[in-house]
């Protein structure tokens, strides 16, 4: 891939930020420049259905090694595929389809990171866990549900035993 290929990468990006400002919506240039550039750093036109698999897997990572938080990836998720939507012409909120730059969406029928989970059925501890399977492992009171948690089971039996 040659630099004017990432320079165009980089102006679609810059497009993107700038039309979100210009709606009054929050600014999302960090979640992109720390979480899907280096992951994920080309143009839309080249961008396959296996780059973003590779982008929601290395999401999956950065949770895994506790370098990000569940929620955080699942952010960055939402502002990829946003972004996706965006190239390819679908975002309601671009309505002259001024950032089109691709007839499909690459990041259609693919899961996101495995960052929202629902409490497993043999828990007995808090509801609020619901969002991430990192915080059952810290809220979850019953020792049953270390079979089922996303954790080493030690890990899950530790947190537990020190309530």
């Amino acid at each position: 891939m040659s630099d004017a290929d990432v320079k165009a990468a980089n102006d679609w990006w810059d497009r993107f930020f700038a039309h979100r400002d210009a709606l009054g919506m929050g600014s999302v240039s960090g979640v992109y420049k720390t979480h899907i550039q280096p992951v994920l750093d080309l143009p839309w036109s080249v961008i396959t259905p296996a780059d973003v698999e590779r982008l929601r897997d290395a999401f999956d990572a950065k949770v895994a090694e506790r370098k990000a938080s569940a929620k955080t990836m699942f952010n960055a998720w939402a502002v990829w595929t946003v972004a996706s939507k965006a190239a390819a012409g679908q975002w309601k909120k671009d309505k002259r389809r001024a950032l089109k730059e691709r007839d499909d969406d690459p990041s259609a029928g693919i899961a996101g990171p495995i960052t929202i989970k629902t409490t497993p059925s043999n828990c007995s501890g808090s509801t609020r866990a619901r969002y991430s399977p990192l915080r059952h492992v810290r809220t979850c009171r019953s020792p049953r549900a270390a079979a089922s948690c996303f954790q080493p089971t030690s890990a899950c039996v530790a947190v537990n035993s020190r309530r």
